[in-house]
């Protein structure tokens, strides 16, 4: 699709839009369920629309679930980050017999964890936004899954550090998500299609007052170093955008 074209079709309503997908799948012998078809505005305040189809006014929903993530109108993550990680500890608590198991190293269980644990609370983390709590909340899932595997209880009043000295982790789960991230943008970027359009351009007009809301961008720029141009030029060259995506996980002071 030709970048004109995108600039286009980015300006016209939605109701058009709507109309124009539904004359379409007509066309194709397809009909819209419009029971099924939910409308959302991403916006800081709460606004109502009113979208038809067939006839009939589309359901305007406060959030909805893709794909297996949920997407809020707000835009904000947080809900999506918490419902995986509350996934994730009762997947953690369903093997406490394998964690008890005394016959299975710590080593193979570690790679257990991160296999079958770490891989539901991670699901889409690419597309997460990191606010400071989300970054906060991460690390605490993280040594609640230690302290799980090594069987210490709280009563133990064992500290982090004393943890990690322990198992001594490869990589720790805040690192995985910045790798992935970066890794999509570079696979996005590279690709050049809608997704890479979407995230270089840029809304007409004045943002409202007070501080600007954390974007996904700026994930991109903090952990790099480097402002939205000079990432996406490295990023066009694979080889040296994966140096980069390795040097930039520096642990967090925060975990």
């Amino acid at each position: 699709m030709e970048q004109a074209t995108l600039h286009k079709i980015a300006f016209l309503p939605l109701t058009q839009l709507m109309d124009r997908v539904n004359e379409t799948s007509k066309n194709y012998g397809l009909e819209i369920n419009t029971k099924k078809t939910k409308v959302m505005v991403v916006s800081r305040k709460c606004e109502k629309i009113s979208i038809t189809c067939n006839g009939g006014i589309l359901e305007q929903v406060e959030s909805f679930r893709y794909l297996g993530a949920i997407v809020e109108e707000n835009g904000n993550g947080g809900r999506e980050i918490r419902a995986r990680l509350g996934m994730a500890r009762t997947i953690m608590g369903s093997l406490t017999a394998l964690w008890r198991d005394r016959a299975i190293g710590t080593g193979l269980k570690l790679r257990l964890m991160r296999s079958l644990v770490w891989s539901v609370a991670l699901y889409g983390c690419e597309t997460w936004t990191l606010r400071m709590e989300d970054k906060r909340r991460i690390s605490a899932f993280e040594m609640t899954t230690y302290r799980k595997l090594l069987r210490v209880s709280w009563r133990e009043f064992r500290t982090n550090e004393s943890i990690l000295e322990e198992l001594r982790p490869e990589q720790r789960l805040l690192e995985v998500v910045k790798k992935r991230k970066l890794n999509y943008f570079g696979h996005m970027i590279r690709a050049d299609k809608l997704p890479a359009f979407i995230c270089q351009g840029y809304v007409d007009g004045k943002r409202s007052r007070g501080r600007p809301r954390r974007r996904w961008m700026d994930d991109v720029e903090e952990w790099t170093g480097m402002a939205m141009v000079d990432c996406v030029r490295s990023a066009r060259d694979r080889e040296k955008w994966k140096k980069l995506a390795s040097s930039s996980l520096v642990p967090d002071p925060q975990q």
